[in-house]
């Protein structure tokens, strides 16, 4: 994760995560880090209520 502005000509419009996986050489690596972030995103949302 990188918390800069490269990609926004201004300043993003809301909070953002950028996400690489051009290095990743098994597919079953990207399902195993989507169950990561989707499970971490639901904890979170839980934490908010």
């Amino acid at each position: 994760m990188n918390a800069n502005n490269h990609y926004f000509a201004t300043e993003p419009p809301a909070a953002h995560l950028r996400l690489s996986f051009a290095a990743t050489p098994d597919l079953t690596e990207l399902d195993e880090g989507a169950r990561r972030l989707a499970a971490v995103l639901r904890d979170h949302d839980r934490q908010r209520r």
